[in-house]
């Protein structure tokens, strides 16, 4: 855009000529901008979760649900902790769900409230199609 403005200022290129160009590239600006606010995190992680007694709490956590007796549990945490697999041999990545992981660690009484999960309000199924929640 500099250069475009260098130009007209400069008189080589007329306004009616790279005006199109311009709008083009201010759309491209706001949208790069939009993309970038999405990528932020929407909360910033409290410090007192950076300390080794809160990573430890955790770890505790959840070497309990995992290791636990109820191994239905376990898959259902599985799934709410995970948001995707990715398997390109000889490497996987998982991509964890932070918000859930936030709230985990935040409030460990609140993880697991007789076998349902209580981390976060997004275990509930998906919708059916009356716009209910199914199952």
């Amino acid at each position: 855009m500099d250069r475009q403005y260098g130009a007209i200022e400069a008189g080589t290129v007329d306004l009616g000529d790279v005006a199109e160009r311009i709008r083009d590239l201010k759309a491209q600006r706001g949208t790069i901008e939009d993309q970038l606010a999405e990528l932020r995190p929407a909360n910033t992680v409290p410090i007192r979760l950076y300390t080794d007694e809160a990573v430890g709490a955790f770890q505790k956590t959840i070497r309990d649900l995992f290791l636990g007796e109820d191994r239905d549990l376990a898959k259902r945490y599985l799934k709410l902790f995970i948001e995707k697999m990715v398997v390109t041999l000889p490497r996987m990545e998982i991509v964890g769900r932070s918000e859930v992981v936030l709230a985990a660690m935040e409030n460990r009484e609140a993880v697991r409230t007789a076998g349902v999960l209580t981390a976060v309000g997004s275990w509930l199924p998906g919708t059916d199609s009356n716009r209910r929640h199914g199952g």
